[in-house]
């Protein structure tokens, strides 16, 4: 079974298990560190393009998914209350 195929398997109740994907952000952030860290500390001699490539996509890829991981569990919990805000006010009242 690929990676891709496990982050959208679902459980019984039909819902996706965050933790496999919290698990899957993780190791593409930590693989994407790595040819950032070598450009840190290597030395990538006549290598433009390679340069350029890291400065332009994988740099502001590990800041997005720092961020996603650092902010995750509040934006969860901010849907989570947005959508039960949602549904009481959506449910009749008593008459």
């Amino acid at each position: 079974m690929t990676g891709a195929a496990i982050a959208v398997r679902k459980t019984s109740q039909g819902h996706r298990r965050p933790g496999r994907s919290r698990s899957l952000l993780r190791a593409g952030h930590l693989a994407a560190a790595v040819p950032f860290l070598l450009y840190l500390y290597g030395p990538l001699e006549g290598s433009a393009a390679l340069r350029d490539l890291l400065r332009a996509l994988t740099a502001p890829g590990l800041v997005l998914s720092g961020l996603a991981l650092w902010q995750q569990p509040r934006v969860l919990s901010a849907i989570r209350r947005r959508r039960a805000r949602t549904a009481s006010a959506a449910a009749p009242g008593p008459r």
